[in-house]
């Protein structure tokens, strides 16, 4: 197909008078399209003077540098960042058998139970020791021997309170779960009334330790909506509710055992201890 060519005539006689009034923002910029068909010539730089010889047959190419110091800032970081940190400390020992803990003043007894080394605590006035103590802390450490040698007869006494625990297994060694348990379960019996009389034949101590005894049965009652409202011997211990661990004193064993008793013609046995109580 032929291309075809249009011709135009001369503009019409309108078209020179519309140019000449037309704004200044539409008429033809002479000047900048003079500037803008003119290109500049593409600027090529000068080739350098100072260029390292170019490197020979079997000679590296290398060239020593100034050797750079290196900077460490003082302000916004730590001064001593840049010195050899030191070796982080070994790792903690594994654990040991929980049966193997021993007390550090009483080896014979369970480091579990001792006073002086277990971390063991629960509150005599509140639930079983299975619901006060750690669930993980519980079950761990239930099942673990209380002496070093099995053991089926324990007595506990207290310079907290007048009573005494007896714990009798048969032929089943005793645990640490039943000493817990023995001593929560000896505290949840009621104050006889013969103790109450005793109580109030105090005289004037006897009168401040009931009121004591009367506050911590209040307090007790309070935090339970079902506690048992009677006294119990948990309350005559007023704030010192919290079991703290047994530990030995032959002397105090001693004059515990009431003259001309059975038990008292018989030497202290070693398994015979005191149950600690704290606040």
């Amino acid at each position: 197909m032929s291309s075809q060519r249009y011709h135009y005539g001369p503009p019409p006689a309108w078209a020179a008078q519309a140019k000449a009034q037309a704004p200044h923002w539409g008429q033809y910029n002479q000047q900048y399209n003079q500037g803008y068909q003119q290109h500049a010539p593409p600027f090529i730089p000068p080739r350098p003077q100072n260029l390292p010889p170019p490197p020979q047959q079997n000679t590296p190419a290398w060239y020593p540098q100034p050797q750079q110091q290196q900077h460490i800032p003082t302000w916004g970081t730590d001064p001593y960042a840049h010195h050899a940190r030191a070796a982080p400390p070994p790792p903690p020992p594994e654990d040991a058998d929980p049966a193997s803990l021993r007390s550090n003043q009483w080896p014979k007894l369970s480091g579990i139970l001792a006073c002086d080394t277990s971390l063991v605590r629960f509150k005599v006035s509140g639930n079983k020791p299975s619901q006060e103590i750690l669930a993980s802390t519980f079950y761990m450490y239930r099942n673990v021997p209380a002496n070093a040698t099995p053991t089926f007869y324990m007595r506990i006494f207290s310079k907290h309170f007048p009573w005494s625990i007896e714990i009798s297994t048969g032929n089943k060694d005793i645990t640490c779960s039943d000493v817990w348990n023995a001593v929560w379960a000896s505290l949840q019996q009621p104050i006889l009334d013969s103790e109450w009389g005793m109580l109030c034949a105090s005289g004037g101590d006897g009168k401040k330790r009931i009121e004591e005894v009367m506050k911590a049965n209040k307090k007790r009652c309070d935090l339970n909506s079902f506690a048992d409202r009677r006294v119990l011997r948990c309350d005559f211990l007023g704030e010192n509710l919290w079991y703290l661990g047994l530990e030995k004193d032959e002397e105090f064993e001693s004059l515990r055992l009431m003259p001309g008793s059975e038990q008292a013609k018989k030497p202290v046995p070693d398994d015979t201890w005191l149950v600690k109580m704290g606040k």
